[in-house]
């Protein structure tokens, strides 16, 4: 969403599991800037966008300026 931030809640420390190339379980803590990056690349391959993490009150909100920008660029 070009143009639009916000400040999404996601947790500080996570656990990952995930199998290597050669296919050897992995289980990995990430913390901090590791665990939010990894929580948001997540979101994109599960085609989450993030304003489905945004409140009702400030989703409307970004519906409306998105709907007005779309409007004038037309």
């Amino acid at each position: 969403m070009p143009g639009y931030y916000d400040d999404i809640q996601r947790a500080n420390k996570i656990t990952v599991e995930y199998f290597d190339r050669f296919g050897n379980k992995i289980i990995k803590e990430l913390e901090g800037l590791l665990a939010i990056a990894m929580q948001h690349e997540m979101d994109h391959l599960k085609g989450h966008l993030f304003i489905e993490k945004l409140s009702y009150l400030k989703r409307k909100k970004f519906e409306k300026e998105w709907k007005k920008k779309l409007k004038a660029g037309k």
